[in-house]
């Protein structure tokens, strides 16, 4: 297949140029697109669409907290809106992101006929609303006519938690906002999993040869390509363990991000599934906000 081959100088300007002329309040992305495959089981495909709600929008959808304590949206707020698709799986999540502060708000998370689940961020935790049906005659229903219900508030610790939150798909856009080109580079977050307190580190490695092949703004990118390999790795602030499974496009450890130089384009994920090893997610569209470029070569 043809297609145009962009040299890396050229990408890295464009990808750092769209981050540095970004309005105020806008997304990493407008758009990011993944796909894997190992065996049957494991292929799929990840879309991800960022935007700036309207006030309107946005003061809808965050839910009040009943014991108060929800972290209030500051000025800037992004929406991002994933969808997974793989055999037999279909679903969706809606994360709400105060990008340059306290991270995520708020996440809607639902699977076709199977689970609803709401998370609103609070200052000592989360207020989780979950609904479920109780037999697949009620899974054909609506939401709200599941009789599986639960409504609980999680205190993550004994006071106030200082440290912006995060979330499988918010980690993405942190990455590429993190300002990793330096190697040493880090940005951590906090991120509550199963019932555990994680600090999750994202730490800028050596730079790396990886084979592209993906589309930006409608151009082809292929062929090799020198990124910034990123580690991603959870320190449970509840247990001893030196290392705990961070959540992360259905992987749990071994985690690498392949960030190209200047926007923190993730190009490819790497990582471990429980029980099936070794997985690449690589990237196959990408949309970033539209500027000027050179013509390509």
């Amino acid at each position: 297949m043809s297609g145009i081959h962009l040299g890396t100088a050229w990408i890295a300007w464009a990808l750092a140029a769209a981050t540095a002329f970004a309005e105020p309040c806008a997304p990493a992305f407008e758009q990011l697109r993944f796909e894997s495959r190992k065996a049957l089981i494991l292929s799929g495909e990840v879309e991800i669409q960022a935007r700036v709600p309207s006030a309107g929008e946005r003061a809808e959808a965050l839910r009040d907290c009943p014991e108060g304590g929800c972290l209030a949206p500051g000025d800037c707020v992004v929406l991002l809106d994933a969808t997974t698709k793989a055999p037999m799986h279909l679903s969706q999540e809606l994360t709400w992101m105060e990008p340059g502060g306290q991270g995520v708000l708020q996440v809607l998370s639902a699977r076709r006929g199977k689970r609803w689940k709401l998370v609103r961020l609070t200052r000592d935790g989360h207020h989780r609303w979950a609904r479920r049906p109780e037999s697949r005659r009620e899974a054909k229903h609506a939401v709200d006519d599941w009789s599986g219900r639960s409504d609980e508030h999680v205190a993550w610790g004994d006071g106030p938690i200082e440290g912006a939150r995060s979330s499988s798909f918010a980690l993405l856009h942190q990455a590429m906002a993190g300002r990793l080109d330096r190697e040493g580079a880090s940005a951590a977050f906090l991120v509550h999993s199963k019932g555990r307190l994680l600090r999750v580190e994202l730490r800028a490695q050596e730079l790396v040869e990886v084979d592209a092949d993906y589309t930006l703004n409608g151009s082809r990118v292929e062929g090799p390509q020198q990124l910034r390999r990123v580690t991603v790795t959870g320190d449970d602030l509840d247990a001893e363990e030196d290392e705990s499974p961070v959540g992360l496009l259905g992987m749990s450890s071994g985690i690498e991000l392949f960030l190209a130089p200047g926007s923190g384009l993730p190009v490819e994920v790497r990582g471990k599934v429980s029980g099936l090893g070794e997985l690449r997610v690589r990237l196959a569209e990408a949309v970033l906000p539209e500027l000027s470029a050179p013509a390509s070569r």
